[in-house]
């Protein structure tokens, strides 16, 4: 079932970012998302974290909505254009790849601000289109349960969010000590560029780098500065007035 197109006008496109992703364009790839989680998938879970970090304009979601009835009145609820896809077979794998792409260049052509693509799937053909986007500057955001995240998507996005983490899930295989690994692989280069003390996100910004599905909330914890406070033997944190922090670099084994 597939609605008018939307049309932003020219107050949308106006609008800052209201965090750090910006002007958004979001793509459920339906039937994967929903067969990699646990349970019952709520989109609800994903807008709310991207209307958290953006402005979310553009929302579609693609599959044969004959197989997912339920699930329309939670799309509609959240503004989410139903792009229907009948299904004709296994040999009809890769339609969705292929629609999401074609909308994707599209959406890349006719609205040139939007400034970040979400593409919410694991599905390793997504990564040629990832890449394609990345190539035009944009910032490219996967989202897909754990299980299902093709480690080539994973490599391509700037970012890679596991669902489970929006959930409150717990992930297997992210301890304290995973943790010390990926701030030593990070530190010293970072006191290298700015020296002892610096702002908590030039942190995290190099843990993406090193691993695009770095979160804090993998480890469990709800905030950035919450997981560093867990390792005082390599730094100290220090939060001012405003909300201003800094972080301070104890003495780095080797420098």
């Amino acid at each position: 079932m597939r609605k008018p197109e939307l049309t932003l006008s020219s107050s949308e496109l106006a609008t800052s970012s209201n965090n750090d992703i910006g002007r958004t364009a979001v793509f459920f790839d339906y039937e994967n998302i929903v067969l990699g989680v646990k349970g019952t998938f709520e989109p609800f879970r994903i807008m709310e974290y991207l209307g958290s970090r953006g402005n979310v304009l553009i929302r579609r979601a693609y599959a044969d909505w004959g197989r997912f009835k339920s699930d329309q009145s939670k799309l509609l609820e959240l503004g989410v254009e139903m792009i229907f896809l009948p299904t004709y077979g296994v040999k009809d794998k890769n339609r969705t790849d292929t629609a999401i792409a074609v909308d994707a260049m599209e959406i890349l052509a006719l609205h040139p601000n939007i400034d970040t693509f979400v593409i919410v799937s694991g599905d390793s053909d997504f990564g040629v289109l990832a890449r394609k986007l990345r190539g035009y500057a944009k910032q490219i955001i996967g989202i897909s349960s754990k299980k299902s995240a093709s480690k080539v998507l994973v490599s391509v996005c700037h970012e890679f969010v596991f669902y489970e983490t929006l959930v409150g899930e717990k992930l297997r295989g992210y301890s304290t000590k995973e943790g010390h690994r990926f701030l030593e692989k990070v530190l010293p280069r970072l006191v290298e560029d700015y020296g002892n003390t610096f702002q908590p996100s030039l942190i995290k910004d190099r843990l993406r780098k090193l691993d695009s599905s770095f979160s804090e909330r993998n480890f469990g914890f709800g905030s950035f500065n919450k997981f560093l406070e867990c390792y005082p033997e390599l730094l100290t944190v220090q939060s001012y007035p405003g909300g201003k922090n800094e972080v301070t670099i104890r003495e780095l084994a080797g420098s």
